[in-house]
């Protein structure tokens, strides 16, 4: 949950306790925050969890849970990302461990590109994306340049109230270095997304490509 959302949230039910998880299907709840945390930290372990960062101590590492709430495993297929490993299991995501025990994440690992020898994860944009009114899903995705060799462009479902594709560009450029933002926007009102209402990545890079 992004501080513009939480925010946005506490001022529309004021004397409501915000509070907010991070999990995922295979470990269930992992980390809950009620916001009084380091800014972007999901907050500490959920009672009866283990957190691990591999490598140890890393400012940035692959996260490992061990908890009473794990999966047993998948009832159909397997994930390459889903790795287990003496109790712990890792469904590949990144993150940092503060000494506080506050987990902050990234985001997925099979996601990062590497923009002029800097490590940018899509998530972080695209939840500056979902920051604004009116916008409800978006994707940021890799694509190839001559020059630059990767750059990011974004889909998103609609834009927000009294801005223009130029003006999300240039707020993007601000908030991150050029380098980083997006290069273009597409709006699509048929955004694609999967059974469980997340950002269909596949279609979505068919969209792109299809009005690049």
């Amino acid at each position: 949950m992004g501080q513009d959302l939480r925010h946005e949230v506490q001022r529309l039910a004021p004397n409501a306790t915000v509070t907010e998880f991070y999990g995922a299907a295979e470990t269930s709840f992992i980390a809950w925050s009620d916001g009084a945390g380091p800014e972007g930290s999901v907050g500490p372990a959920y009672p009866g969890v283990e957190i691990r960062i591999d490598p140890p101590g890393a400012d940035l590492g692959t996260i490992w849970v061990k908890s009473p709430y794990l999966f047993e495993g998948y009832a159909e297929g397997e994930s390459p990302d889903t790795q287990w490993h003496e109790g712990f299991v890792t469904v590949g995501e990144a993150g940092h461990l503060a000494e506080d025990g506050s987990l902050s994440i990234a985001g997925r690992k099979n996601r990062m590109v590497t923009i002029a020898d800097q490590n940018v994860f899509p998530e972080d944009i695209e939840l500056f994306f979902l920051s604004h009114q009116g916008v409800t899903h978006a994707a940021v995705l890799p694509r190839r340049d001559q020059n630059r060799g990767t750059v990011l462009v974004a889909l998103i479902d609609a834009l927000p109230e009294n801005m223009t594709v130029d003006d999300l560009l240039r707020a993007s450029r601000q908030r991150f270095v050029p380098l980083v933002a997006p290069r273009r926007i597409f709006v699509a009102e048929d955004f694609p997304v999967t059974t469980s209402g997340k950002p269909d990545l596949a279609r979505a890079t068919h969209l792109i490509e299809a009005r690049e």
